[in-house]
This record gives C-alpha cells, structure tokens and sequence, in this order.
C-alpha cells in the first residue's frame, strides 16, 4: 500500500523521536548505571568480611575490577572494626591507589658578581614511590618510598654522581611534608687567568627538596611551589 504524505511526515517523528531520546537524555541513564554501580560496590565491601572465605575471595577480586570507583567505598571499609575486611580494604588501596611522593628539587644558586640575590639554577620534578631524576652535570637524584605499606611511609633522597653506582643519602630527620628543607650546601671555585691576569670567581648553592607524600589519587594533581619556575628566575620565597 503507498505511504501518503501525512503518514511520511508520521513516520519520519517516530524515528527522529526514537533516535533523539537517547541522546537528549544521556545523564539519567549514567546517573542510574553509576548509582547500580555504587550500590554493588557498597554490597561487594560488605562481603570482605564474609564468614564464608570464598566470598571474601570473590568479592575482591570483583571490587579490583572497578578501579578509581572503588576507592572512597574502600577507604571508608579500611577503618572498619572488623579486621578481615578493613585488611583486605587496605590491600586493595595499595593496588588502586599505593602511596606515591610528589617532589620538587630546585638548586638554588648565587651566580658570581651577581648581588642580586639567590636564582634558580636547576629545577627537577618526580611523581611516583621510587626512581631516579636526571640532575646537573651529569648527575642525578633518587627519591624512594620506605616504611611499612600499612604504616607511615618515610623519603630517602640521595644525590647520585658522575661515575658512582650507589646514591650518597642526605639526611631528611628534619624533613616535614610540603615544606623547603635544604639537603645539600655548595660552594665552587673557579680560576682562569688572561694574559697576566688571575680571575677567582666564587658561587655558592643550596640543593632544596619540597615534596609531600600520600595515595596517588590526591599526588596526582598535587600543586608544588616553584613548579612553573625557569632557570634565572630570581627567588622570592
């Protein structure tokens, strides 16, 4: 039977209205799926103190697969009283979430005959629980995590040099997280001479390490001080 032109016209809003309502209501289809999901979360993290083992065991493996969405549901599990689920609530924040350092190391520098005050003569940056960071002069520094993953996390930081397998670790016992601490001190001679005359040229340096530690999801986005400087800039801090 031929379609007439009312029926086109018809057929035409049912199908634009159909493919339309998705697209024009997307936030309350993902509110309910973030809500479901929210809810068998909170179900899975009540089971991590399951009489039965086997639901403890499955009930973990489910909540690793959620990721970042698990977390504030964990973090509130982990200071439970009861011990086997705040244990395996913790075990699971050390997987979805370890404790990382966030650190910013700047050599601060007055350059010689400049009386103008300190400047920055080298700035580095690290965000991670271990590894090395490339220095000056061919050197570098290494930042590690130690301590107890369920207890309080502590920093070394060591200076490595030119030809030296092994970091010379400074001392941090004064070391407060998110504040300046000065872990090396500095002072260079250099001489030349022109002609018959002698030049002696003296620069002093102070090595400063900021650095703050925490769960990766709060380092991540950590905004550390003097982050945005150059080299040259004049220190005001």
């Amino acid at each position: 039977m031929p379609v007439t032109g009312i029926q086109k016209i018809f057929l035409f809003f049912s199908l634009f209205q159909a493919a339309a309502v998705p697209f024009l209501f997307p936030a309350q289809e993902n509110s309910s799926a973030v809500g479901s999901s929210g809810k068998e979360i909170e179900r899975l993290v009540s089971l991590l103190g399951d009489p039965d083992w086997r639901r403890r065991e499955e009930a973990q493996s489910r909540l690793a697969s959620y990721g970042p969405l698990a977390i504030p549901a964990l973090r509130r599990a982990a200071a439970s009283s009861d011990e086997e689920q705040a244990f395996r609530a913790r075990e699971l924040l050390n997987r979805l979430d370890p404790v990382e350092a966030a650190a910013l190391v700047v050599r601060a520098a007055i350059p010689p005959g400049d009386p103008s005050g300190w400047r920055v003569a080298e700035k580095a940056s690290f965000r991670g629980s271990e590894g090395r960071i490339p220095g000056g002069e061919e050197g570098a520094y290494e930042l590690r995590l130690r301590g107890n993953a369920d207890g309080e996390k502590r920093i070394e930081f060591g200076l490595v040099f030119p030809g030296s397998p092994l970091p010379a670790l400074c001392d941090l016992t004064l070391f407060r997280p998110r504040s300046w601490i000065a872990v090396e001190e500095r002072t260079e001679l250099s001489a030349w001479e022109e002609g018959i005359r002698f030049e002696v040229k003296m620069t002093h340096s102070v090595l400063l390490l900021w650095a703050t530690i925490g769960a990766r999801s709060k380092t991540a986005d950590e905004v550390m001080p003097l982050e945005g400087a150059e080299s040259g800039n004049e220190l005001k801090e």
